[in-house]
């Protein structure tokens, strides 16, 4: 599902682009965008608790963001619309949390077994309703 919003931080700049190639990741939207855009039989509602094997740290928290993102949101955008992530400290751990709307509970049971495998993964929380 093609997001239309693009947050600041992943917008196109005037500085050079870097000689590598460059994997884009789908921008997350808002909830009332993502809400705007429902469709019957996928309206359940998915929060994605994603526990890091690395330790909490306020001064690499948005780096880590950044980094999970590129990582994550293409396999997670998959599921719906995906809503964003936010960075958080749970018991010392890097834990970043996405909202994916649209979604069916059983893709993101799926979802959460191919995350939990990833070896910088330490932990996946799901809520889905």
């Amino acid at each position: 599902m093609a997001c239309p919003y693009v947050p600041p931080y992943m917008q196109e700049s005037t500085a050079a682009q870097p000689a590598a190639a460059v994997v884009s990741t789908p921008a997350p939207q808002t909830k009332k965008e993502c809400i705007a855009n429902v469709v019957d039989g996928e309206t359940h509602e998915a929060v994605i608790s994603i526990v890091s094997t690395q330790q909490w740290d306020p001064s690499s928290s948005s780096i880590l963001l950044q980094l999970y993102e590129r990582i994550l949101a293409p396999q997670l955008s998959q599921l719906g619309c995906l809503v964003g992530g936010k960075a958080e400290n749970w018991s010392g751990n890097f834990v970043i949390q996405y909202v994916v709307v649209n979604t069916k509970c059983n893709e993101v049971a799926i979802a959460k077994q191919a995350i939990e495998s990833e070896t910088f993964v330490k932990e996946v929380d799901v809520v889905c309703a």
